[in-house]
């Protein structure tokens, strides 16, 4: 009788962690999605803070972002990093071919980076409940 009892008191607790889990899974999964979206590769530093302080890092990321934001549509050199107008065809520093602009890919990213910050939001706030 009593190992049924100390299960039952262990499982809420084991889901409650479950859940602050996921909503650090959703939590990377938005930085990774709004960043590629903007063209913008983050370090492994944001992905490790946004796993053990998905919101704080969430809130430091939105706030951010907007200097990001010019970076949409431009072309990035595969070879040295540069960021170039999307009329542009060559990479005046290396001379390689510039990759064009996927607006199918960019659409997916902006909605999924949309979806995983609603998902992350709503399991935070579960998690405040809890």
């Amino acid at each position: 009788m009593e190992f049924i009892e100390s299960i039952y008191n262990i499982v809420p607790e084991m889901v409650w962690e479950l859940i602050s889990l996921v909503g650090s899974a959703f939590a990377i999964l938005f930085l990774y999605f709004s960043s590629k979206y903007r063209n913008h590769e983050l370090t492994l530093k944001w992905y490790i803070l946004a796993f053990f302080f998905p919101l704080i890092t969430s809130i430091v990321y939105l706030s951010k972002r907007k200097r990001y934001d010019r970076n949409i549509g431009m072309k990035v050199c595969p070879s040295c990093g540069d960021k170039y107008p999307s009329n542009f065809q060559i990479c005046s520093r290396c001379l390689v071919e510039l990759p064009e602009v996927n607006e199918k890919k960019n659409s997916l990213n902006k909605k999924l980076s949309t979806v995983f910050l609603c998902l992350f939001i709503a399991v935070f706030i579960l998690d405040l409940v809890g």
